[in-house]
Order: structure tokens, then sequence, then C-alpha cells
């Protein structure tokens, strides 16, 4: 391996139908919307929209009070500014149903989330052998809490993803010209699928760094372990003799590192790797037999001030694994926001 290492690693995504409403709209009838619609389109008299509806004034005049009252029609019963926002909403986004895939790391608000569209090139089927990211906190399996958690957190950030997600939002946001979103309402819809789907992140690999040390705070981390060949030197004074002056001596443990390519006196040192994932490169030979890699530790460890001639010297090779371990925010950072969104 190298110091540019990089190992590929999945966050899964999941696939919701994303229905988005008018708040006010929503709360018109169907008249109020028609009337929108037309007068959006043609300049019309008081007189021509009773004809066109054939509504006599008890039925229409609460109708229209209801839109001067929304401040969508003025008192020559034209539409105002407001009211032509309206009724480009109801014509190009009330209603509307998209398709998109988002994370499900609503637990940890510190954390930027991920949303792309359907069709996204991002958006990949994860392979058997994927390495998956955890999420900080721990997912709904119930459809209905994981569709309210995504919707809660989706609310939050409206005026600042529709506009990503759908080009019209965009020419709305440019005529409101202020503050939006508070008029917009979206929900959440689970979207079944036979086969499970992620975004690749290719992470580097980190290299041992001594001034780092592991920590015992991290919530489902990544663990990554790459080979470690360790050698461990015992000195003592030779036996068959009573010393008078009797000495002990602490082992000295030496290791090479796979993928750091590098001896290391100082490296933490890992028996056990079932908590993560082991990354064996079968284009490697196997440390373990490689002969020059024994004879540099060897070589390293008879250069220590603590090798004597007057010792005893026994040397013992065992393998054991190098942790790299990232955050979810470390894991994340590496993600190529090509065809998705990032929300922060």
């Amino acid at each position: 391996m190298s110091v540019s290492s990089v190992v590929e690693v999945w966050l899964s995504v999941k696939r919701y139908r994303l229905i988005i409403k008018h708040r006010i709209l929503a709360e018109l009838g169907e008249i109020s919307h028609f009337i929108l619609n037309i007068l959006h389109k043609y300049d019309l008299s008081l007189q021509a929209i009773y004809d066109i509806t054939g509504l006599d004034e008890h039925q229409l005049k609460p109708v229209i009070e209801r839109l001067q009252g929304l401040n969508f029609m003025n008192e020559d019963f034209q539409l105002t500014e407001s009211g032509q926002i309206a009724a480009y909403s109801l014509n190009h986004l009330h209603g509307k149903a998209i398709e998109v895939y988002m994370d499900q790391n609503y637990v940890d608000y510190s954390s930027s989330w991920f949303i792309a569209l359907s069709d996204s090139d991002a958006i990949k089927s994860l392979p058997s052998s994927a390495i998956q990211v955890a999420t900080p906190g721990k997912k709904k399996s119930n459809y209905t809490e994981d569709c309210f958690q995504q919707t809660q957190r989706f609310k939050k950030s409206i005026p600042e993803i529709l506009p990503l997600l759908l080009s019209e939002f965009q020419h709305f946001a440019d005529l409101k010209n202020a503050k939006w979103g508070m008029e917009w309402d979206i929900t959440l819809h689970n979207v079944e699928e036979n086969f499970q789907h992620g975004i690749r992140i290719a992470v580097p690999l980190k290299r041992h760094n001594n001034e780092v040390k592991p920590s015992d705070s991290l919530k489902n981390s990544l663990r990554l372990y790459t080979r470690l060949l360790v050698l461990t030197t015992i000195c003592k004074q030779p036996s068959g003799f009573d010393w008078k002056n009797k000495q002990s001596f602490a082992p000295l443990v030496n290791m090479y590192s796979e993928h750091d390519d590098q001896v290391y006196n100082d490296i933490p040192i890992f028996y056990d790797c079932t908590d993560g994932k082991e990354l064996v490169d079968d284009t490697l030979i196997d440390i373990s037999t490689c002969d020059d890699k024994a004879n540099t530790l060897l070589l390293h460890a008879n250069e220590s001030e603590m090798i004597s001639p007057l010792l005893s010297v026994e040397h013992h090779f065992s393998q054991a694994w190098q942790l790299h371990e990232f955050s979810y925010s470390e894991v994340i950072e590496n993600i190529d926001i090509s065809n998705l969104f990032r929300v922060d």
C-alpha cells in the first residue's frame, strides 16, 4: 500500500416520494384556483369571470373577497404581485411530487446531510461487499417514524433545498425577493426498493500520527484495520548464573506497518479487529512470510540501546492490526457532491 491509499466506503440512502404544497393554496377551493389561473393568463373583467365560471354573485362574491383578503386580488379584480406569485406557484409547484434519496442521519444535527434526485448519477446500488458508514444515531425501522424524522429535518431548510431540487423554485424565490419558505409545506413517503442504494465515498487512509491518540468517545466510528508485523524483543541476564545485581527489562516492541511502509515503536496494536473491517491487499506479499520486512525489524531492534552483548536476547514475531479510525464527520467530508446536494 502507499501513502495515498484510499478505501471505498458507502453511505446508505433511502428513497422517498416528496410532495410539495403551498399552505394557503391548499386551503383554497377549486374555484379560487380556477380564478387565479385564468387571471394569471388573461386580463379579464369581473363580468367576464362571472360569465366563464357560470356562478352568480351569491356564489362568487365570497371567493372574490377571500382572494382580496389574501392580497391576491386588488379592487379592480386583477391579480396583485402576491397573486401573480400564488398563480405561478399553483401552476408549477403546488401539489408537485418528485422522488429523492436522503441519508438517514437525522439524529446528529451538527453534521451535514445529503439529498439527491432519484435519477442522480451519485446514487448507486450498494455492492454486496460494501463497507457501510454507520450514522451517529440509530435509524428508525418504522416507516412512519422514519418519514416523520426526515420531514422535520427537511422543513428546517426548505428555502435552501427546494430551489436545488426544482428550478421553478428559483424563479419563485427571485420573485419574492425576500425571506420565504414559511408558506410551503412538504411531506415525505417511503418508496420501496428491491436493492439498497448508497453514496460512494473514497476515504484516504490515515498514516500513524503519534500526536493523535485513539479516542474512546467516538460513537459508531468507521474502524478500518491494516496489517502489522510485530517484533517483540526480550532482553534478560543469561540463565545458569547467580547474578548479585539482578535486573529485569521491559520488552522492546517494534512494528512494521504494511500501509505506512514504516517501522514504529509507538503505534497502538490491536489483535482483535472484529469491531471493524480488515483491509488486506491481496496483491501484496503476506508480511508474515516476507523476509526483508522481518530483517528490517530485527536490524531496527538491534540498534536499540537496550540491546547489550552482556544480555541474552530473544526475538518473537507476531501479526497484529493497525487502526485507521474516522468519525462520521471525517468520512462525509470526502463525499463528492457532484450530482447531489449537501445541506449544512
